[in-house]
């Protein structure tokens, strides 16, 4: 009898250690693994609208920008995604011409993105599939870092207070800061999808060049700036 229910002890001990182990291993592949269910890669076609703020203050025309990018996915709630993108900024009095000396520039621009990308959302628990929380968990905030090309025709500019440097072409580090949203529009059984994504990047260029215009430091210590609105097209698996 004695060893019966030894026998039978043991055999509760091992399966009740059995069932923690295996809640505690469903606990962690639901809140720290879901990027198995989930599509690792995506590739996007990206395109939209680019606006300088320079030291060219009068009003600035939109530009445009496209591209592609790819994505992976690190974890369930952190994204990497590396773009590149070609485009043009633009502005100033739209009479300057060599003659008047008004000021204006246009560059065309292109750029490579690297950036990572946070979903704090996801960081919850329990996110049903198509529900409101399932589609908002796909906002992201994000940086990184990339490389601005500049091709700039500026108008040649006479103030004391302006240094022309004229049809600058040169290639300069930027700080991308952004934020957006991903959000499926059709998913497939094999877990792959169709994606849009909207995308608000401010881009901080670290130089003072990107116009064709500098100005001394005593009047003006920030460098240039660049703001990017994009709309992409993707494909996820």
């Amino acid at each position: 009898m004695k060893h019966i229910l030894r026998a039978f002890s043991l055999t509760t001990l091992v399966s009740l250690a059995s069932v923690c182990h295996a809640q505690t291993e469903t606990k962690a592949s639901n809140n720290y693994f879901k990027t198995a269910s989930t599509p690792k890669y995506g590739v996007y076609i990206l395109g939209g609208v680019a606006m300088p703020y320079t030291d060219v203050n009068t009003s600035a025309k939109a530009g445009f920008s496209f591209g592609v990018q790819g994505q992976i996915k690190a974890t369930y709630f952190l994204d990497a995604a590396l773009d590149i993108q070609m485009g043009k900024l633009s502005a100033g009095d739209s009479r300057a011409n060599s003659s008047n000396r008004l000021m204006r520039f246009e560059n065309k621009t292109f750029s490579a993105a690297a950036v990572a990308r946070l979903s704090p959302l996801k960081f919850l628990n329990n996110i049903q599939h198509k529900t409101p929380l399932y589609y908002l968990s796909n906002l992201y905030v994000g940086t990184g870092i990339g490389l601005l090309k500049s091709k700039v025709e500026a108008n040649r500019f006479v103030d004391p207070t302006f240094v022309y440097i004229g049809n600058y072409a040169g290639t300069n580090v930027f700080l991308p800061v952004e934020f957006g949203i991903t959000a499926p529009v059709y998913e497939m059984k094999n877990k792959s999808s169709i994606n849009v994504n909207l995308n608000y990047r401010v881009c901080f260029v670290m130089n003072d060049k990107i116009d064709g215009y500098t100005t001394p430091v005593v009047l003006n210590d920030k460098n240039d700036v660049f703001n990017v609105f994009n709309i992409g097209i993707g494909y996820r698996w």
